[in-house]
């Protein structure tokens, strides 16, 4: 034995002090205690128990399961272990995506390629540009691999992959035999270096011209806390670095598959260019789009809000079955007449005025949301969206929404004014509002010529012989009907039931209005009760001298170019009718709203002018009367993270 051996005996290799004759060192210890059993499970079993947790928080549970339990070391779980909280990591990286978006609909970058590191799978998206200028992840530019076909030897049972890949080791090693496990760690970095560049190298591949075309990178790291997922993603930045990296918050939801998450985002890109909404009713001998609405200007952003591009009251004409055609083109050119068109539905109701909404779910496609119509039994009657195909490209015929020549017409209001207070008043303040519009239209609506106002109360009860229910305002200029009629009010309900419509139809009958018989006429009816009923002889109103008020109003039809619209209150009034007043009153909706029926407080009064001069010169197409919902403003402290 030499002397540096017997040193080694006595000496402790630490501190240099003698050792005792146990052979451990009295001053510092040495040798360090063996671990003892217990140590060693304890450690094993928080180590996959840590692991597991991951994989239960990925998963949305608040517990651990029982598949993965049974999986942790040296267990079962002891009973009354914490189970911590998940803990949500904030959102990050959303700023620079958009940024990359925007600059692809700006013409700036040509693709974008997304990478998503997910706990299933590895996926891979190009996002590009559609033909409209929308951003587009379509399926065909989507690969995805799941892990077991990157790394062929990790575990079949899903439990034990999950918890090899969130880092833990578990009771079945996923490589070696039960006695001899062997490192995962380094074969992994090696197997997920090589199918990267094999994806990436068939990715080059699939495009063709990529080298020639500007391209950015974004990864996506849905549970970057898995070790194997992490290792995932320290590989992708060693080959490729990319330009935005988004983990936390709505980015970590596995459930949002990459198309939609990408559509998502892109729904917060402004657009390329402006979307329109035309008619699609062709009208012969019209070339091009005389009259568009903007739904999207150039640079608008859609909005991933839940806010519609617009809500749109559409007034309809004509018969249910014939339906009318709604466009939305794309302006990507100056001629409008070379504009795209997205989509186009036909849009089928009784006429009268039908609301809904256009929404954009993803970028550049949009649905069609029904709303409600007026007068008529809309729950029987449900407004029908059709889709058709869009035409093709290229020149198209439309129908103008507006009569290219301004016609002048005239207009009759007859106004109930019989009820409660403000529902009156409601009426009178719009009939007001129309005379004043009429008087004084904004650019480019049409014009009207003189204006005549009936107003009619209930009939007395009992009834008083000579007494008139009705005031009126013979034909003259919009602004002094509308002076004359400053000081009108309501009348109490007499007749629940009914009021003396009749007694304006036998008026109408004849020439005491001072009314043309040439220049068109819009006859306007704002109420909510329909006539009495005729009873020969019997007549309650004793106005008609021998005849039916449905009588008198296609007898002055017959002698006018006049047309009917109706503003109503109250659409739901005649179904709280028993039958026979139901059917009257309906019929008389009928009659006095053919060419279009309205509700109280929801067109203003300018697009209700525009209709119904539309109407009254029998111009072709119904308007779209079009009241776009205001957008957000933008946050002035800039983009935010967690959006």
């Amino acid at each position: 034995m030499s002397d540096q051996d017997r040193v080694a005996e006595v000496v402790c290799p630490v501190c240099w002090g003698l050792l005792a004759p146990t052979g451990r060192c009295p001053t510092c210890g040495w040798p360090p205690p063996a671990p003892g059993p217990t140590a060693y499970r304890d450690a094993a079993r928080a180590f996959d128990h840590a692991a597991a947790i991951r994989v239960a928080h990925a998963r949305g549970h608040t517990g651990v399961p029982d598949d993965l339990a049974e999986l942790v070391r040296f267990g079962p779980m002891r009973p009354g272990i914490a189970f911590p909280a998940a803990e949500s990591a904030a959102p990050s990286g959303r700023a620079a995506a958009l940024t990359l978006l925007t600059a692809m609909t700006a013409g700036e970058l040509d693709m974008v390629l997304f990478l998503e590191i997910g706990t299933r799978h590895l996926s891979t998206q190009w996002v590009r540009l559609d033909d409209f200028g929308f951003v587009r992840a379509s399926a065909q530019d989507r690969v995805r691999q799941e892990w077991r076909t990157v790394v062929p030897w990790l575990p079949k049972n899903v439990a034990a992959r999950e918890l090899t890949l969130a880092g833990g080791v578990g009771r079945r090693p996923a490589l070696g035999t039960e006695q001899a496990p062997q490192a995962l760690g380094p074969r992994a970095r090696h197997m997920l270096r090589d199918n990267w560049g094999r994806a990436l190298a068939e990715l080059r591949e699939g495009a063709a011209d990529l080298a020639e075309q500007a391209w950015a990178f974004v990864l996506v790291e849905r549970r970057p806390d898995w070790s194997w997922c992490a290792l995932a993603a320290e590989i992708v930045h060693e080959a490729l670095p990319p330009a935005a990296v988004l983990r936390g918050g709505p980015f970590a939801a596995e459930e949002t598959a990459l198309p939609l998450l990408v559509e998502q985002l892109a729904l917060d890109v402004p657009v390329r260019h402006a979307v329109h909404l035309v008619s699609g009713d062709p009208r012969a001998n019209e070339p091009g789009r005389e009259r568009h609405d903007v739904l999207l200007g150039r640079g608008a952003i859609p909005g991933a809000e839940a806010a519609p591009l617009a809500e749109i009251t559409l007034a309809l004409r004509g018969e249910a079955g014939e339906g009318h055609d709604v466009a939305l083109v794309v302006a990507d050119s100056t001629h409008a007449h070379e504009w795209p068109e997205m989509a186009r539905v036909k849009v089928i109701a009784p006429p009268g005025e039908v609301r809904f909404a256009i929404r954009m779910p993803a970028p550049g496609r949009v649905e069609f949301a029904s709303g409600h119509g007026a007068a008529w039994e809309v729950a029987e009657e449900p407004a029908e969206f059709r889709p058709v195909a869009p035409a093709a490209r290229g020149p198209v015929t439309q129908r103008p929404w507006w009569p290219r020549e301004q016609t002048t017409c005239d207009l009759l209001c007859a106004v109930e004014l019989g009820g409660e207070p403000d529902r009156t008043r409601a009426r009178l303040d719009l009939v007001r509002a129309l005379l004043l519009t009429a008087a004084d239209p904004p650019n480019e609506d049409p014009r009207w010529g003189r204006a005549c106002v009936v107003g009619y109360h209930d009939h007395p009860q009992p009834w008083r012989a000579g007494h008139d229910p009705l005031h009126r305002v013979d034909f003259t200029d919009p602004a002094a009907a509308r002076e004359a009629i400053a000081e009108w009010t309501g009348s109490p309900i007499v007749d629940p039931y009914a009021a003396p419509l009749e007694r304006v139809c036998a008026l109408l009958r004849g020439n005491r209005l001072a009314w043309s018989s040439h220049r068109p006429t819009l006859v306007l009816t704002v109420g909510r009760r329909g006539p009495h009923p005729y009873v020969a002889g019997l007549d309650p109103a004793r106005a008609h001298g021998g005849y039916r008020w449905d009588v008198d109003l296609m007898a002055y039809q017959a002698a006018r170019p006049v047309r009917h619209m109706l503003v109503t209150d109250d659409p739901g009034y005649p179904r709280s009718l028993e039958p026979s007043a139901r059917r009257r009153t309906m019929k008389a909706w009928h009659l006095l709203g053919a060419s279009g029926c309205f509700t109280l407080g929801r067109s203003k009064p300018a697009d209700l002018l525009r209709f119904g001069h539309v109407a009254a010169t029998d111009a072709g197409g119904p308007p779209l009367l079009l009241d776009l919902v205001a957008r957000p403003e933008a946050d002035p402290a800039g983009p935010r993270e967690d959006r």
